[in-house]
């Protein structure tokens, strides 16, 4: 019973035990710890932030056709087919070395095995040949590949654009003879005309998270669309990338450039909300295009734009909570769990990892341009920021881009992520001999050729990547 040192009344027995849990459980209570911010993915219908190919072609088509912007039309058709045809021999050797490492990994993972019939060739050597058994080489099939590609087509891109039409144009062209199925998407605000969140957010459940319903994927290729419309598709594109470059021309031959349809204009940057939207739409690609593995590729230059947060409501009505310092992220479709901090990066990080969950084996890959100016070199200060915490040193970086026009990094997101140089430094080489070799020794042209061909093949740098990954 109760006695002078029992806190129970007099009479009445003390359970020692679970008031010593209970104080123990107080004791590993956290008095300071922050409220945690709990956030489901939502349930997206991609195919209404899908804008599909065949209403950008009519989009665009009708933008440009106008008598009075005849020349710039028809100059920059010429420049895009002067381009596509200066590429095709880099492009067919690239395939050509495709082949040849998918063919000699096949053979390294060939296997040889016994087929329990008698090799009545070898018959006759019985007395000293123990196996005169015929055999069989396996060849293991090569894994189907696809490709699906996420552009920023944000207003800071303007000095990088034009590279980067280069680059998805070598990409395309490659996949083409490749047969490999391909999409390709920019991911944009500004479509009717709206700006990031003018419009409202998406309609979602009490608890999860809300995206922008501005955000719109604008396919500008796809494995499905006809010769013709992949055609016309490079040249608005070309068009685009030409407006918002800003090298000289003379616009008395080249015609005075056009602004490209307002649909199509540079906004803002909604990459965490275009990767929610392709929770949904990259599971469905994948079993509807029958692809074993798909490569999704996202090319950026800046941090996405934040989330609006989690659905939620108090006594004045709905509203949209932040991130905070702790939260945790659950994904209601695979049920994994991930845990975060509030930083912008940081969520875009949990979204890649959970993308990735939506669709086992997927090899995602980031492309960020770092570089700014005519030029597109990466300044010693952009690289201290993009290399703080990491184990790659300014100087050794600064080296690796001069070498190989790309440095790859650790990312806490991506599998593979790639530093790129901007402006000039992504344009795509097609150059050929120099004329002063004419003449000149069959060594010195030898090296000259093996330079001019090594330097074709680094600047289609996403072309390059691509081919490691899926060869």
């Amino acid at each position: 019973g109760g006695d002078a040192t029992s806190s129970a009344p007099a009479g009445v027995p003390e359970a020692k035990t679970d008031t010593a849990l209970k104080d123990g459980l107080k004791s590993l209570a956290d008095g300071n710890a922050a409220e945690k911010v709990y956030a489901r993915i939502p349930k997206v219908d991609s195919s209404k932030f899908i804008v599909d190919y065949k209403t950008v072609v009519a989009d665009m088509g009708g933008h440009y056709v106008d008598g009075s912007r005849d020349t710039w039309v028809a100059n920059s058709l010429n420049e895009v087919k002067e381009f596509k045809n200066d590429s095709k021999k880099t492009v067919a050797y690239m395939v050509k070395e495709f082949e040849m490492k998918k063919s000699a990994d096949q053979y390294a993972r060939a296997a040889t095995s016994k087929t329990g019939s008698l090799d009545m060739g070898a018959l006759h050597t019985y007395k000293f040949n123990d196996d005169l058994f015929k055999k069989v080489t396996t060849l293991p099939g090569a894994t189907n590949h696809g490709m699906v590609m996420v552009v920023d087509w944000s207003g800071s891109m303007v000095d990088n654009l034009k590279g980067t039409i280069e680059q998805l144009l070598q990409l395309v062209m490659f996949c083409r003879r490749t047969k490999i199925p391909f999409e390709v998407f920019a991911f944009t605000s500004c479509y009717n005309g709206s700006v990031y969140s003018s419009g409202g957010y998406l309609d979602v459940k009490y608890g999860e998270v809300t995206i922008s319903k501005d955000m719109r994927l604008l396919n500008f290729f796809s494995s499905k669309m006809s010769a013709a419309e992949e055609e016309k598709m490079m040249h608005y594109l070309w068009m685009i990338g030409k407006r918002y470059n800003r090298s000289y021309e003379n616009w008395n031959i080249t015609g005075y450039p056009i602004n490209p349809h307002r649909n199509y204009s540079l906004g803002g940057t909604p990459l965490n909300d275009a990767i929610v939207v392709l929770m949904d739409f990259l599971p469905k690609y994948k079993k509807d295009s029958g692809v074993q593995k798909i490569n999704t590729i996202f090319l950026t230059d800046g941090a996405s734009n934040s989330l609006p947060g989690v659905k939620d409501a108090n006594n004045h009505g709905d509203f949209y909570q932040d991130f905070r310092n702790d939260n945790l992220l659950i994904d209601p479709v695979t049920n994994k769990r991930y845990e975060f901090d509030g930083y912008n990066n940081r969520v875009t990080d949990i979204l890649l990892k959970a993308l990735k969950g939506r669709v086992p084996g997927m090899n995602v890959v980031g492309f960020f341009l770092a570089g700014s100016g005519r030029k597109g070199s990466v300044s010693r200060n952009t690289w201290f920021h993009i290399l703080r915490g990491g184990n790659v040193t300014t100087e050794r970086a600064m080296a690796m881009m001069r070498k190989d026009k790309v440095v790859m990094l650790d990312s806490k997101g991506y599998d593979q992520y790639f530093i790129l140089p901007g402006g000039g430094g992504l344009a795509v080489e097609n150059d050929g001999l120099a004329d002063d070799l004419a003449g000149a020794t069959k060594a010195k042209l030898k090296t000259a050729f093996a330079k001019s061909n090594k330097g074709r093949i680094q600047s289609r740098v996403l072309l390059n990547k691509f081919v490691a990954l899926v060869a």
